[in-house]
């Protein structure tokens, strides 16, 4: 009993939301007093609902934020490394009109300086975008209610695919209604295939972390989830389920697509590292079960033809199009893939498609690796 005398509830997720707001049915801000009870002059009677947790009573806490001494030191140390360097920029580029400033010279001195790599590695290392995380078992993985679970689909079909192209419409959507409907009869999500639902949370996670904040604020998500922890904990889920699935030591058309998904949320979490590593990984299963041949049989049950070349594109799109001092993990003369192509009946030629897109990424990061080392692209942009 709690100290109301009601009986507490059991839940995945303590509330952040307070009591009051919750009765209300109002938007509370999280804050312990929030800003609602502050104006009813409740201040003092604001507090968080206390529920059972895996069998224990707890009440949410908030983490706290402040920086230790280390942290803050390594921030400092970091910033003075950057203002050397962008005072070092500013002096160097101060020349006469007898050599004018050019941008390959500007490039030239920032890569030897080393800026971008500074910053790049700041943003990897930032505890606020690289969370740890947060699943260890299959019960702390959050399941959407169906409602949920088909509007971040839908999302997904009419925003993300075509950046991915990991999944075949509608033949995903119908995957999704029956895992949904097996959940809804009681089944266990650890009787699941593992590494199917990797690429379901891929989906959910990529789709939230893309979506505007008002319309994801307006998804119904489970009391007292915000969309962003939602996002996180399907992010994990998913990496989660990755393992589950053995996806190092079994080679699967669903761990390649549950990767592809995923490289749209990997540096956006201050994961790049994970990412790189996901990334190699993805390529070395598509080899290994034959998607850069053009045709996989391995693949053919969840993908056309069609549909195996522009996953594997994207896979080979994202390699090239990297920063230029990474070598790529494939080269064009290891693999025999024809460049996607509109060929169904909702995909005419003469009219503008996503996969169009697709093609043209796939020309340029072609143009980026046939560049001789050494070579900017932009010196074809700029002259």
């Amino acid at each position: 009993m709690g100290s109301t005398g009601m009986s507490l509830r059991t839940t995945q997720r303590a509330p952040r939301s307070c009591l009051s707001c919750a009765s209300r049915k109002v938007k509370c801000d999280k804050s312990v007093p929030c800003s609602r009870c502050i104006k009813r002059g409740q201040a003092d009677a604001c507090v968080r609902e206390m529920v059972i947790i895996r069998g224990e009573v707890t009440m949410w806490q908030d983490s706290p934020h402040v920086l230790t001494y280390e942290e803050l030191s390594r921030e400092n140390q970091r910033l003075r490394r950057e203002i050397s360097v962008l005072r070092a920029e500013r002096g160097e580029l101060r020349q006469s009109n007898e050599r004018p400033v050019t941008l390959g010279r500007i490039k030239e001195f920032q890569y030897s300086n080393g800026l971008e790599e500074q910053l790049w590695q700041s943003i990897c290392t930032t505890p606020e975008t690289r969370a740890g995380s947060t699943i260890s078992h299959w019960k702390d993985i959050i399941l959407p209610s169906p409602a949920c679970s088909d509007q971040l689909i839908a999302y997904d079909r009419t925003w993300n695919s075509w950046v991915h192209y990991a999944l075949e419409y509608p033949h995903f959507s119908n995957e999704c209604a029956m895992f949904i409907g097996s959940m809804e009869e009681n089944s266990s999500l650890d009787k699941a295939d593992a590494s199917w639902t990797a690429v379901y949370f891929s989906v959910l996670s990529t789709a939230l972390l893309m979506m505007d904040d008002a319309e994801a604020e307006n998804l119904p998500l489970p009391d007292g989830i915000t969309h962003q922890e939602a996002s996180a904990n399907w992010y994990h889920a998913a990496i989660f389920c990755l393992q589950k699935a053995d996806f190092m030591r079994i080679p699967s058309i669903r761990s390649v697509q549950a990767i592809a998904i995923l490289g749209i949320s990997f540096n956006n979490r201050g994961d790049s590292e994970l990412g790189e590593h996901l990334w190699s990984s993805a390529i070395r299963i598509s080899q290994r079960i034959g998607l850069d041949q053009g045709h996989s049989e391995m693949a053919s049950s969840c993908l056309s033809a069609e549909g195996q070349h522009r996953l594997w594109w994207t896979l080979v799109i994202c390699d090239w199009l990297t920063l230029s001092y990474k070598p790529p993990r494939v080269h064009d003369t290891d693999f025999d893939v024809p460049l996607p192509s509109a060929t169904s009946t909702d995909e005419e030629e003469n009219v503008t498609h996503p996969v169009h897109y697709h093609i043209f990424m796939a020309r340029t990061s072609t143009v980026f690796l046939l560049l001789p080392p050494g070579y900017s692209v932009w010196s074809i942009v700029f002259g």
